[in-house]
């Protein structure tokens, strides 16, 4: 349905025909509700397949705006690999970092399987001064260490990032999430601030051997939580 109705505003937007026909088939291995922006990934393709077909060329901005009129917060997704502070509810990027994330990797935790979080349906969390003072304060220490490279330190940040999140919109089984960081000698962990999945993240070169993965990937099972797989970023 949403993309039915982002179709509906690109027609305007470029003054398409309305006897002018088409069908459109999606096909996607993202799954939905649990956080890893398929709602998004839905719209933007179809509308960059429109662009080609119809011979137009859809503005980024645009892009971005026609999204937030079908959902209440977009993903980035339309955007490249450069790091940005990108802010889902306005469609805005308030800052762009100019490079990207250095080399690392992330190991994957649906942490409640089966259940979906529906953006749409959830208010904007509502942080406290301390709250956004210390977001103030991680963000510059983001600068720092995006542009230095620094994979543990912009784990720890993710890490803190997850805690706060976890004060609004807990997940069942994060603590176990934690014990697992501990036990690994993870980075860090990062979540879906929205959504049910969460990771552990690991510098290039300190990846558990895959004997481990395994074990862990069973542990993840006997506490009700599904292993997504291993992913290199």
């Amino acid at each position: 349905m949403k993309v039915k109705k982002a179709v509906q505003v690109y027609r305007s937007l470029h003054l398409v025909p309305e006897d002018l026909d088409f069908i459109i088939d999606i096909e996607s291995n993202i799954p939905s509700g649990i956080g890893m922006g398929s709602s998004t990934a839905d719209i933007v393709a179809t509308l960059r397949a429109m662009d080609q077909a119809y011979g137009q060329h859809t503005e980024l901005e645009d892009l971005v705006g026609l999204v937030l009129q079908v959902e209440k917060a977009c993903d980035s997704t339309m955007l490249d690999h450069r790091v940005r502070l990108f802010a889902q509810r306005d469609g805005k990027v308030l800052e762009n970092f100019g490079c990207r994330l250095p080399p690392l990797y992330v190991l994957g935790f649906n942490m409640m399987p089966g259940e979906v979080f529906k953006t749409d349906d959830m208010p904007p969390a509502n942080y406290s001064r301390e709250e956004l003072a210390r977001f103030d304060q991680l963000l510059s220490m983001l600068r720092i260490a995006v542009h230095a490279g620094d994979c543990r330190k912009i784990a720890e940040i993710a890490t803190e990032s997850a805690l706060i999140n976890e004060r609004k919109y807990p997940k069942r089984n994060f603590g176990y999430l934690m014990d697992i960081r501990t036990a690994l000698n993870a980075a860090g962990v990062c979540v879906s601030h929205s959504g049910t999945i969460a990771g552990l993240i690991f510098p290039i070169n300190e990846l558990p051997c895959p004997a481990t993965l395994t074990e862990v990937s069973s542990e993840v099972r006997s506490w009700g939580g599904e292993y997504l797989g291993l992913y290199r970023m």
